[in-house]
């Protein structure tokens, strides 16, 4: 025997059960997209206007996970002083790359990212994936929003004395 579907009335008034978790982690992962993309986004976008302090990216350690490796190293000033201990080359890393190995490169603050010296594309996909992370919480929570602000605004407040 099947069940009866529920009329259209009824459907329109309560929320569909797939929904909330599907949201909810559009909603997570957007908001940390766009921490990620907000934290690299500037240093990307000074890069792209070759603008900061030009100097070497030393390969210091390689770290692997499965078949994915990953250099780390450290951005020396033209002087020979270090400027940032711990930084990750956001460009192609040469063939045959070892510990010790320089590469010019451009620093271009705070993100712990060294680019390039003929500068970097990477702020395209970071304004890309920051409009995605806006339009995924858009989607994740307008409705909530709405709700909640029309809840307030149909709230009485009570007056001060």
């Amino acid at each position: 025997m099947s069940r009866p579907r529920p009329s259209q009335d009824q459907d329109a008034g309560s929320p569909r059960r797939g929904r909330l978790p599907l949201k909810l982690i559009v909603g997570v992962v957007s908001a940390v997209l766009l921490v990620a993309t907000a934290i690299h986004i500037l240093p990307a976008v000074r890069a792209g206007l070759h603008d900061g302090t030009r100097g070497n990216w030393v390969a210091t350690t390689k770290t692997c996970h499965g078949s994915a490796c990953v250099w780390n190293g450290e951005f020396v000033a033209p002087g020979g002083h270090v400027l940032v201990t711990s930084a990750q080359y956001a460009g192609p890393i040469p063939k045959g790359i070892q510990a010790g190995t320089r590469v010019p490169a451009l620093f271009t603050g705070g993100s712990g990212l060294v680019f390039p010296v003929t500068g970097s594309d990477l702020w395209i996909e970071l304004v890309i994936a920051l409009l995605a992370s806006l339009l995924g919480l858009y989607w994740a929570s307008h409705k909530w929003v709405a709700d909640y602000l029309r809840e307030r605004r149909n709230t009485p407040q009570i007056p001060r004395i």
